[in-house]
């Protein structure tokens, strides 16, 4: 069976060609498979449908849309723009892919205008892993719901969220703020500090592969919090 990635969107454009959209795609799902339809580049089962609880609405007569497709082994974001780009012309695309099995973790939000998180963390439940793990990294961090969950927890992070999830386990208190996020920085890439304590648990940062020339927010006060490297 072929590993299947998760990918969510959001399309900005006027407000019409935006439920114009909404409403080609769900008449594509409900139809059976043709060329020109998203149907082409689908996988599985057919996509939830799109409500107007999916259409939010911007100033200027603009809105966007947000829904989830499923594709093999990474996103198909070639063919969904070109699908997108022929009902919504100059729309602006946003997505966030994910199968982690092939490690795929990707966005093209570089300011994080709607995917803000920096991290993806699964852990198994299972007697393996300690409560105090089980606890900190299930209670906290944002949950989403997957259909391959498989007894384990997908959560999603900001870096500082997840150094704060961190610090609970390792004797750092007392260093400088600084020195402590450097630190907390290197044990997010470390694997062996939480193996060796049976805790089934891996970390997968979120690349951002699409630099923007400027940032969108000009008076935005956490600007300098914002900034990424782009790997």
């Amino acid at each position: 069976m072929a590993n299947i990635c998760y990918t969510q969107y959001r399309v900005e454009g006027p407000t019409e060609n935006i439920k114009r959209l909404a409403n080609r795609i769900n008449e594509d799902n409900n139809k059976s498979f043709y060329r020109g339809s998203c149907r082409e580049f689908l996988y599985g089962t057919k996509m939830k449908e799109i409500t107007s609880l999916d259409i939010q609405p911007m100033t200027g007569g603009m809105s966007v849309l947000s829904f989830e497709a499923a594709s093999k082994w990474s996103p198909a974001i070639h063919q969904w723009r070109e699908y997108i780009r022929k009902i919504v012309k100059g729309s602006e695309i946003y997505y966030y892919g994910e199968e982690l099995w092939c490690g795929v973790c990707e966005t093209n939000d570089v300011w994080k205008k709607y995917f803000d998180f920096d991290y993806v963390t699964m852990i198994a439940v299972s007697d393996l892993a300690g409560k105090k793990y089980c606890k900190t990294f299930i209670e906290y961090g944002e949950y989403r719901e997957r259909e391959d969950q498989y007894k384990k927890y997908y959560k999603y992070w900001t870096a500082r969220e997840l150094r704060g999830a961190l610090l609970q386990f390792v004797p750092y208190r007392r260093r400088s703020n600084l020195e402590l996020i450097e630190k907390m920085d290197t044990l997010i890439l470390r694997e062996d500090w939480y193996n060796s304590k049976g805790i089934l648990f891996t970390i997968y940062p979120v690349k951002r592969l699409e630099k923007k020339l400027a940032h969108p927010c000009t008076n935005c006060k956490r600007k300098s919090d914002q900034m990424l490297t782009i790997r």
